[in-house]
């Protein structure tokens, strides 16, 4: 997947050729095991090209290194810090999400045909792991 773009969402049945820094561990893990044979829910993964988008198109990213900045860490009192968190965990929440992502997001649903209720877990990306 290297010499092709990743795109902001990927089917699990694919995502074990993604590589889990832009995935996540969970999601890496339930690919891998698909692959190997054992039976794993359908579903898809929203990389982290998508919120890369996300946080540019709706300049959050800016917004973010201007609620951290007033301070140092150190320096804020616990009451700042839960003030930053809410106006942070508030410019996500009325940001909207962009028309292709939201559009992938719809694709990838038909396709699934996941009509009924649906599980959304969290998987953090980081470093590939050697597992």
């Amino acid at each position: 997947m290297a010499a092709r773009r990743i795109g902001v969402v990927v089917p699990l049945e694919q995502a074990a050729d993604v590589p889990e820094r832009y995935i996540g561990g969970k999601a890496a893990r339930l690919a891998a095991l698909g692959r190997a044979g054992f039976r794993v829910p359908r579903g898809f993964c929203v990389t982290v090209a998508a919120y890369e988008r996300f946080l540019a198109e709706a300049a959050l990213a800016d917004r973010i290194a201007m609620e951290l900045g007033r301070k140092s860490f150190e320096a804020l009192r616990w009451e700042e810090v839960w003030d930053a968190a809410l106006r942070v965990r508030n410019a996500f929440l009325a940001a909207p999400v962009p028309h292709a992502i939201a559009s992938a997001l719809q694709r990838m649903l038909r396709r699934l045909r996941l009509d009924g209720p649906l599980a959304v877990r969290s998987s953090a990306p980081g470093e590939d792991s050697a597992a």
